[in-house]
């Protein structure tokens, strides 16, 4: 090793500043939270398609709603209500947790940008600059 760095022949290495590393630890978090609320929806509709029940698919995923369906359709088994009523437990603890982010004090202005709106993590949608997470 000590012969390699004498003649320079190690690589640099680049490693992001902790600001960086940071918001990229939270995006992937919040990507992850993402992925797993929407297989939950899915999950949600899977389930209530293969017991042939019939919903509106664009008030699913209201609490409300939900409650009301789960009254009205008889025709489904224990073990599908359980799995259903499970799968929209999950989404409430991936609701609360967005809406706890989404209320948690904002960073400081991001650092290459001076951009305070960069650091409002939790509803970036990708339009700004690319920091490398999760992109294919």
């Amino acid at each position: 090793m000590c012969d390699l760095l004498r003649v320079d022949l190690l690589p640099e290495c680049y490693m992001a500043p902790s600001e960086l590393r940071e918001l990229r630890r939270i995006l992937r978090y919040r990507n992850h939270i993402v992925r797993t609320a929407t297989q939950t929806k899915n999950k949600f509709s899977g389930l209530l398609m293969e017991v042939c029940a019939e919903y509106n698919k664009k008030k699913l995923h209201g609490k409300r709603y939900f409650w009301e369906l789960m009254d009205t359709i008889e025709h489904v088994s224990s073990s599908v209500s359980e799995m259903l009523k499970l799968s929209r437990s999950n989404l409430e603890i991936f609701t609360n947790i967005q809406k706890a982010r989404t209320g948690a004090k904002r960073k400081p202005a991001d650092p290459r940008t001076g951009n305070p709106a960069a650091n409002n993590w939790w509803g970036w949608r990708g339009d700004g600059f690319n920091l490398g997470v999760g992109s294919r």
